[in-house]
C-alpha cells in the first residue's frame, strides 16, 4: 500500500495514471486520506469491494505529517536506498544529458543555464558590434 502511495498519489497526472493501469486489470481506484477510513474498509469485504483498490494520499497535509522515509518500505528498503545513492551521484554521460535537470541541486543548474543565457547575449552583443564596426569603416573609406 506505501508503494502505491507513493507512487500514485503525487499528483492529480500520477492518480490517472494509476486509475488507467487499474482499469486495465478491471479495478477502480478509490484514493483514501486517512488510514482509519483504509481499516474500516478492511473489516469485512463485499462483493463490490472485490474490483475496488484503496490508496492513500501521502502528499495530503496533515495525513502522515512526513513524506516517505525508507523504513516506511520493508521489502523495497534496500533498492530504494541503492536508488536514492544512484540518484545523487548521477552525472552528465552525453550532451544531451546537460539539459536534463540533475535530482539533487536544482539551483546550480538554473544558474548555470542563466550564466550561459547571458554570455551568449554578451556574445550576441559582441559580435554584432564588430560587424557594425567593419561596416562603418566601410562605408566611411568608399
Amino acid at each position: 500500500m506505501d508503494s502505491y502511495s507513493v507512487l500514485f498519489s503525487r499528483s492529480l497526472g500520477s492518480e490517472a495514471v494509476a486509475r488507467k493501469l487499474f482499469e486495465q486489470q478491471n479495478m477502480r481506484v478509490d484514493f483514501v486520506i486517512s488510514f482509519n477510513f483504509i481499516k474500516d474498509s478492511v473489516r469485512a469485504p463485499t462483493p463490490a469491494d472485490e474490483d475496488k483498490i484503496r490508496i492513500m494520499k501521502w502528499y495530503d497535509p496533515g495525513v502522515r505529517g512526513e513524506g516517505p522515509l525508507l523504513g516506511h518500505f520493508e521489502y523495497y528498503r534496500p533498492h530504494l536506498a541503492l536508488l536514492m545513492k544512484q540518484m545523487s551521484e548521477w552525472k552528465p554521460q552525453r550532451r544531451g544529458d546537460l539539459l536534463q535537470v540533475g535530482y539533487n541541486d536544482r539551483f546550480t543548474y538554473y544558474s548555470t543555464i542563466f550564466g550561459v543565457s547571458i554570455a551568449v547575449l554578451g556574445l550576441a552583443g559582441v559580435i554584432s558590434t564588430i560587424i557594425g564596426t567593419v561596416v562603418a569603416w566601410l562605408a566611411l573609406n568608399k
